[in-house]
């Protein structure tokens, strides 16, 4: 169980709950650095994080503080996820468990990718895009967890967003035809609160969307989608 970590608190997934009581948050500048002396306080037997700007530039420090393993980085692609899991079950020897829910992993997407293929909307489009908290931030996502598995599965996305290898693209109420696909998977931080996404899906800008004129716009919870 980790006495502490240094993450970007909006990447938690939320659905972790009680599991998270009682680990420090040493984090600084939103997740993007450690704050070294709160980590030192911990006495850590051991450190792991991801071999990112995080560790490659300040490594040595964190390893005069405790034996420090930085793993191979990227959720980019469906390899990386996996290759994080193992890489990072390894030092605690727990390899079996890791390649268990790869196996396990990998029968889901095969089985969602046939069930895909030969269904009726295999040829749609999707996008996702994200509302933050305050209800005024909008982004399109291409590197985030749900978009690395749809691109496995084999979703497809509208011509506009196939080349994109960005994590995400900003978006406003006027670049809005941006995110415009047969389905929408719009994903909020408080799905059971409408006010926070009422105003953008109540726009003029977002009523001639495709999704939105065929009641293909779906609500989702961004602390399962974020994370």
């Amino acid at each position: 169980r980790p006495v502490g970590a240094a993450v970007n608190q909006n990447s938690v997934p939320d659905f972790l709950g009680e599991q998270l009581d009682g680990i420090t948050d040493v984090s600084a500048e939103g997740g993007l650095r450690v704050n070294f002396e709160a980590l030192a306080a911990l006495e850590p037997d051991v450190i792991v994080g991801p071999g990112t700007t995080l560790l490659k530039l300040q490594y040595d420090l964190a390893n005069e503080i405790a034996p420090t393993y930085a793993y191979r980085y990227g959720y980019a692609s469906s390899d990386e996820l996996r290759t994080n899991l193992t890489d990072l079950a390894r030092v605690f020897g727990l390899e079996a468990q890791a390649e268990q829910s790869v196996a396990e992993l990998d029968a889901r997407v095969a089985d969602l990718a046939q069930r895909l293929s030969t269904s009726a909307r295999a040829d749609e489009t999707v996008s996702v895009v994200r509302i933050f908290a305050d209800g005024a931030g909008l982004s399109l996502r291409h590197g985030t967890i749900e978009s690395v598995l749809m691109a496995e599965i084999g979703v497809a996305r509208p011509p506009n967003q196939q080349a994109i290898e960005a994590f995400a693209t900003e978006l406003s109420l006027e670049t809005l035809d941006l995110a415009d696909a047969d389905t929408i998977y719009l994903y909020s931080d408080d799905p059971d609160d409408p006010t926070v996404y009422d105003s953008v899906v109540a726009s003029p800008l977002w009523q001639p969307l495709t999704a939105t004129r065929n009641d293909r716009v779906f609500v989702v919870d961004g602390g399962v989608w974020n994370g």
